[in-house]
């Protein structure tokens, strides 16, 4: 077409205290009557020693060549504790069907994930330096509430010495495809 597409990206960060900031990006790409325009806010927050606080809000404004407009967002939070024994972590993130970005790479769009995990760690700092199990739960459904994805998963992690590591996990995964 001979014509060159103008592109901005943008990223500020802030940091509030150790291990916590607040962010901000803007991209922009302009081609020809066709605009891809993106704004989002990001916040992590270390919440004592072993807890961290995580968000995220995006939206997206999609002009394509023929003039349709589209509009989308994504939004991200996430709640984990990681200590020496117990760890867990909780998180939801939704990216709408209509998100779109020409500045980045998105793989699929028309999700909402609810992520899970437990784990503990027992310390006989033998041969065995630690070992412990960890369960894990996961469900998708995108935006019209059908389930997706649903993952379950039970798992054992093993550290020797010598900076040697084993693990062994089952689990229980479905996905729909094509409606099926």
């Amino acid at each position: 077409l001979d014509q060159t597409a103008q592109t901005f990206v943008g990223r500020v960060r802030y940091d509030v205290y150790s291990e916590s900031y607040v962010g901000a990006i803007v991209t922009d790409r302009e081609f020809l009557d066709s605009h891809s325009r993106l704004a989002g806010l990001d916040a992590n927050f270390r919440l004592g020693n072993t807890h961290q606080l995580g968000m995220s809000a995006v939206g997206s404004l999609h002009r394509n060549l023929d003039g349709v407009d589209t509009t989308g967002h994504l939004l991200n939070m996430y709640f984990q504790k990681t200590g020496r024994s117990l760890g867990y972590m909780v998180a939801h993130y939704s990216l709408s069907p209509d998100f779109k970005t020409d500045v980045g790479f998105i793989r699929r769009t028309d999700q909402r994930w609810t992520l899970t995990e437990l784990t503990h760690r027992w310390w006989p700092e033998s041969w065995l330096v630690s070992w412990g199990p960890q369960l894990r739960y996961n469900r998708s459904y995108n935006f019209d509430g059908i389930l997706e994805d649903e993952q379950a998963g039970v798992g054992a992690n093993f550290s020797l010495r010598g900076n040697t590591n084993a693990s062994a996990d089952v689990s229980r995964e479905m996905e729909r495809f094509g409606g099926v």
